[in-house]
C-alpha cells in the first residue's frame, strides 16, 4: 500500500465532508 493511496483516500473524504458540511458539525459528535 503506497502513501499516495492513503493520501488520495483522505483527501477525497475531507473534500466530501467539506462539500457536504462546511461547518464543524462532525467535531461536535463524539
Amino acid at each position: 500500500i503506497s502513501n499516495s493511496w492513503a493520501r488520495d483516500r483522505l483527501t477525497a473524504a475531507v473534500r466530501a465532508v467539506l462539500a457536504d458540511e462546511p461547518t464543524p458539525t462532525r467535531r461536535k459528535q463524539p
